[in-house]
């Protein structure tokens, strides 16, 4: 009975873990299609007389592939997360039809002469030598619980004046994300491996002294209609010896051994969580490395706006920091008691700067607000745009005093110092726009040295074609222009006064510039419904930077 008791258990834990898999493996020779377990060949190239070019494995993230040649590449299959044995389903390629009426993912990693995502070759001391196999070439590709795994081996390649047996090992598993690759040589020769992952011109890059995240649209090779994916690697730092950027790739060499391991990881904008670059990037990272950041022109509180008043206004604001979550930003137009509002309700933030009328609290406060749990306010600092800067003072032909707040933040997540500069130039005088701006930008390379990066945002009153920005050219870039993804809309709404192409053109005024940054990964003009039609008359704007 207890024989019995214990067979019918283990049944049903057999049929629940069956029920439960989401990890398949696949390969087939074209001309009988019938999947095998593994495949030998004494000619080493026979890519295109194996289904998919090559063994391939997926579960619920991602499918990957070894090309059944030397180039020892590894491809991505990029995957929706909604259907599972996409290899069984389609064999690597859905048509368009089912990949937008089924959800089937697709092959929009290219690959083409580099090794792709992890794949690995050898390293000469000068040049990567190919994982051709003078003495033939066997695939395999297996499941051993919530784990399926493929594996390649190259015999007698040729290296160093000797042959090598190199194999190539990726194991993806069930709910995780990383897949490991391992590769070694099999008569425990000593070699050095070259790994790395490719990546295309606009691309998102980080490389970290562990990890590379490089994030992309790969040029349209088998998708009609690629859109943004990322490829990511971790490896063990003690065991490689070179990093190098090769303006395609980056390449990592690794100290001499037999047998090196590493992890990857991609991600597609067609899923529902990490579908954006930086997402991925911190994925990558494993912690934090982008940093958000908003401006604003908050409006005057004491303004007679009637429906758009403050009162009315400033619960939409609350929702909007709620829903955009800035590390840090900057507000122009703020009267105290709007900062204070702020404060009260969102103490997870500090802000710091001085109204421009006495240096105090009365007038418009250039304030930088901080998330204080993740930023450390080194120093900080206002000064007026006008000849006498130290003090509340009105510049050249300015309608109004105009000031310029500053700080030096260190980033607890990363460890990464930046400067941070909110500002509001005049609304009438061309020439204190112009020397204002220019002050600012004196202001900044008097107060970074060290090369840190730079943020600069505010509400400048020009149009982006407007002479005045030329003070910028060269030292900082906007990040409306240089975003992964942005948009073109205005930021000046006037309270919605009918737009066309000219009008929205024409109201482009607010900026956020930065430095010395590794990526701007996106741009965006918020235009979102806060519970109120407008939050101000100017819409807030949003960048995303990686350190």
């Amino acid at each position: 009975m207890r024989k019995t008791i214990s067979t019918l258990v283990l049944l049903l834990c057999c049929l629940y873990l069956g029920a439960q898999q989401h990890c398949f493996y696949s390969q087939f020779r074209l001309t009988d299609k019938q999947q095998v377990t593994e495949l030998w060949s004494p000619q080493d190239n026979e890519f295109r007389q194996i289904g998919h070019h090559g063994p391939a494995v997926e579960n619920q993230f991602m499918a990957l592939r070894f090309y059944y040649d030397g180039r020892g590449a590894i491809d991505i299959y990029s995957k929706t997360g909604k259907i599972d044995d996409e290899l069984g389903k389609w064999h690597w390629y859905p048509t368009e039809e089912q990949q937008r009426d089924e959800g089937a993912g697709c092959d929009e990693y290219f690959v083409g002469k580099t090794v792709g995502l992890g794949g690995v070759r050898l390293w000469d001391g000068e040049k990567e030598v190919r994982l051709d196999g003078t003495a033939g070439r066997r695939s395999t590709v297996g499941r051993r619980g919530n784990n399926v795994w493929m594996e390649m081996t190259a015999y007698g390649v040729e290296y160093k004046g000797d042959k090598v047996d190199i194999s190539l090992r990726v194991d993806v598993y069930d709910g995780s994300r990383w897949a490991n690759v391992t590769a070694r040589e099999l008569n425990g020769k000593k070699v050095q491996f070259a790994t790395g992952v490719n990546y295309h011109p606009g691309s998102v890059l980080k490389c970290g002294e562990d990890y590379i995240a490089a994030w992309g649209i790969h040029p349209a090779n088998v998708s009609k209609n690629p859109g943004p994916m990322g490829g990511g690697m971790r490896f063990s730092k003690n065991k490689f010896e070179k990093i190098e950027d090769l303006g395609g790739a980056f390449r990592i060499i690794s100290k001499p051994a037999s047998q090196i391991t590493t992890s990857i990881v991609s991600a597609s904008w067609r899923e529902d969580e990490v579908n954006n670059a930086a997402a991925f990037v911190e994925l990558v990272a494993g912690k934090p490395v982008s940093l958000k950041v908003m401006s604003f022109n908050i409006r005057y509180g004491t303004a007679k706006d009637g429906d758009n008043s403050w009162d009315r206004r400033k619960a939409g604001s609350l929702a909007l920091l709620a829903a955009q979550t800035p590390d840090v930003f900057g507000v122009q137009e703020a009267l105290r008691f709007q900062l204070d509002y702020l404060l009260e309700n969102c103490p997870q933030y500090k802000c710091v700067g001085v109204g421009r009328e006495d240096g105090k609290s009365e007038g418009e406060t250039m304030a930088i607000f901080y998330n204080r749990k993740r930023m450390k306010l080194i120093k900080w600092g206002t000064y007026w745009l006008s000849e006498t800067p130290d003090k509340p003072s009105k510049g050249w032909d300015a309608a109004c005093k105009r000031t310029a707040t500053w700080t030096l933040f260190k980033d607890r997540a990363t460890g990464n110092k930046f400067f941070y500069v909110n500002t509001h130039l005049d609304h009438i005088g061309k020439n204190a726009r112009y020397k204002g701006l220019a002050l600012v930008v004196e202001n900044i390379a008097k107060m970074n040295p060290e090369g840190w990066p730079m943020l600069l945002g505010g509400d400048f009153n020009v149009t982006p074609t407007d002479p005045c920005l030329k003070a910028l050219e060269g030292k900082m870039t906007d990040s409306r222009v240089a975003a992964f993804v942005s948009d073109g809309r205005a930021t000046f709404n006037a309270w919605g006064k009918p737009g066309d192409v000219e009008w929205e053109s024409q109201r482009v005024i607010d900026y956020i510039y930065s430095s010395a940054f590794s990526a701007c990964p996106s741009f965006k003009v918020v235009t979102d419904d806060y519970g109120v039609p407008y939050l101000s008359d100017h819409y807030p704007i949003v960048a995303t930077f990686v350190f």
